[in-house]
């Protein structure tokens, strides 16, 4: 049925409503193409379908074509024209691509001898016999005969290749429904010879190969099944004695992590199958925890049974006689000994088993640790590091302390003597306090304390932990106090000479200010504003006092500047007066007028009471009084 729906769509694209006709038929039977008749009726062609009419040929049309004269298109003609057209090409050309032979039996083929490129003896249109026959070409290969069918339209249906069968010739289709019906005659010729698909309808060497690939895979399956029996026995046999047989037992990896967060009691789990591996199933299921879900080995990948058997294998924890086992092997052994599973089945038994109590989870594309075991196995890990890192060091830190000791007090102790020494609190060796943190953690403490004293440091060591070091103890504790005698004898003669530099830096900037007698006097006199001490003492006392001292020194040095600044300033004023009242007054009234004292300049002389400006006018102004009240035989303006 397929067959022929392909044949109604391909009439649909390339049939009569799609193509005009391109050939006519001459009267003696012969089919011409329109690029070759003459015009019109001169043609002299009729139609090469059923209704024979005859044919108009319009060369001059836009697509030269066949009409009908007097009357419209037939159906099928161009069909009818491409089929006797095809017959025609077989006939004149005498030869033919025939398909390869191929025998096909499941997912075998066989491909036959022979040649595709055939010379044909003879072609013929007309062939009949009994049953009825009519195929479209009937030819001959070197006396062989062949029946040739067409299909444009029209396949051959199943009634007719079994007549075809049963006449027993063999017999091609060449299939033309995809070739336009206007196609020129050398593309239809290439067609039909040798480009167009095609297929063989019958051919007995054919189907007599068929037969022998039929009883070859009969044979091939009753061996197999055969085979598959015994090996099925065998297996059986085999995982009977593995059964009986007592696998090895090497020590579990990660046991403390799986004791630590609970998972030893998801191993050791018993599944159908176990026996197909080298060891216990504790053992291979451990290796399935640590390496597989929380290891490496699988990367960021989901793990899925077969994976994990694989890897398994190549750890060499699998039994070499179960390493391969087909599912039809498995089922066959199973039937025999219902205990026995296949490596990679007894794996995925497990991986399930995980997933019910929650260990693992399972998705579509496989099984992944889960998040709360995954976190509880990290914090664990974590937890180790650091506990065997400490360990490590509490070791080396025992080590470092016995080289240090003399060997009449070490008498030949070494870090595993002390090891396997007992602890007299715990009554437990040191070995096993160094397995835990929680009893490691007092002799790191202790230890520290002791490595503090060995190093030179003032500690208290509580606990010896069963080293023999009383005596290096009290030597270190002995040097150590001589070292602080030693230190503290430094520190004061050092305190000592900064109490003198204190008290040479005072007197030194003392000197800039003071001198002679005044800063003797000044550095060894008392001060209220130093507790009663001398400048010296307070420098001496500390860097407190040594800053007061300074801030009285600096105020006495503020104190002199001002006293000559004054003097400076009245020094200018005076003789600015002397000056002034020269120019005012005679030698002797001048004289007279400056040593004058008066009450104006608090009973003070004019000389003495000037001392800046302000004074100055003062004066200026008295002298005009002066002058006024006794005159002066100088008058000289100012």
């Amino acid at each position: 049925m397929g067959n022929r729906q392909d044949h109604a769509e391909v009439r649909s694209e390339f049939g009569t409503d799609r193509a005009e006709l391109v050939y006519g038929q001459k009267a003696d039977g012969s089919l011409v193409h329109i690029s070759t008749a003459e015009r019109g009726l001169k043609c002299a062609c009729v139609c090469p379908g059923m209704c024979g009419s005859r044919l108009v040929a319009r060369t001059m049309a836009k697509t030269p074509h066949f009409a009908h004269h007097h009357r419209d298109a037939c159906g099928g003609g161009p069909e009818t024209a491409l089929h006797k057209l095809a017959k025609q090409i077989v006939k004149e050309r005498l030869t033919l691509f025939v398909p390869k032979r191929i025998a096909t039996h499941g997912d075998v083929e066989r491909v036959l001898p022979g040649r595709e490129e055939i010379a044909l003896g003879s072609a013929s249109l007309e062939f009949r016999d009994p049953q009825q026959i009519v195929p479209d070409l009937y030819v001959t290969i070197q006396g062989r005969k062949l029946f040739v069918e067409i299909a444009v339209t029209h396949p051959c249906d199943d009634e007719k290749i079994r007549r075809i069968r049963e006449h027993g010739i063999p017999a091609i289709e060449i299939d033309l429904s995809r070739l336009p019906r206007d196609a020129t005659p050398e593309v239809v010729a290439n067609a039909v010879i040798r480009s167009a698909p095609r297929k063989w309808l019958f051919n007995k060497a054919i189907d007599d190969a068929v037969v022998e690939l039929q009883k070859a895979a009969t044979a091939a399956r009753v061996a197999a099944e055969s085979k598959l029996t015994t090996d099925a026995k065998q297996k059986a046999r085999a995982y009977a004695t593995a059964l009986d047989s007592a696998p090895k037992s090497p020590p579990m990896p990660a046991i403390d992590v799986l004791r630590g967060i609970g998972l030893d009691k998801h191993i050791g789990i018993p599944v159908a199958g176990f026996a197909c591996f080298t060891t216990g199933p504790a053992y291979w299921q451990s290796v399935i925890l640590s390496d597989v879900l929380y290891g490496q080995e699988f990367r960021n990948k989901l793990a899925n049974a077969v994976a994990v058997s694989k890897h398994l294998g190549g750890k060499g924890l699998i039994r070499p006689e179960f390493k391969w086992i087909s599912n039809e092997l498995e089922t066959a052994s199973i039937a025999l000994d219902n205990r026995f599973a296949a490596p990679w089945r007894a794996v995925e038994s497990y991986l399930k088993y995980l997933a019910r109590v929650g260990v693992v989870v399972e998705t579509a594309r496989g099984f992944a640790i889960a998040q709360r075991v995954a976190s509880q196995w990290f914090n664990w890990v974590d937890e180790e590091i650091g506990r065997v890192a400490a360990r490590e060091h509490i070791l080396e830190t025992i080590e470092r302390i016995l080289d240090q000791l003399p060997d009449d007090e070490r008498k030949g102790m070494t870090v595993d003597d002390w090891m396997d020494s007992i602890n007299p609190e715990n009554v437990d060796t040191y070995a096993s306090l160094l397995e835990h943190t929680q009893t490691m953690q007092p002799i790191e403490a202790e230890l520290r304390a002791i490595v503090g004293l060995f190093n030179g440091t003032r500690t208290d060591v509580l606990d010896l932990l069963g080293l023999p070091i009383a005596k290096e103890c009290e030597r270190r504790l002995a040097a150590i106090a001589a070292k602080e005698l030693q230190r503290k004898a430094e520190a004061a003669g050092q305190a000592e000479k900064i109490k003198i530099d204190r008290q040479k830096e005072l007197a030194g900037n003392a000197a800039t200010v003071l001198g002679g007698s005044e800063l003797d006097a000044w550095l060894n006199t008392p001060h209220p504003n130093l507790d009663g001490r001398t400048p010296l003492e307070a420098a001496y006392h500390g860097y407190h006092s040594a800053g007061k001292a300074r801030e009285i020194l600096s105020a006495i040095e503020r104190r002199k500047q001002a006293e000559h600044d004054r003097s400076v300033e009245a020094t200018f004023w005076r003789e600015k007066l002397r000056k002034t009242v020269a120019l005012r007054l005679r030698e002797d009234e001048a004289k007279a007028f400056l040593n004058d004292r008066d009450d104006d300049y608090s009973r003070a002389t004019a000389l003495v009471f000037c001392r800046d400006e302000r004074t100055y006018r003062i004066v200026l102004q008295k002298l005009d009084v002066w002058i006024n009240a006794f005159g002066s035989k100088r008058h000289v303006p100012f």
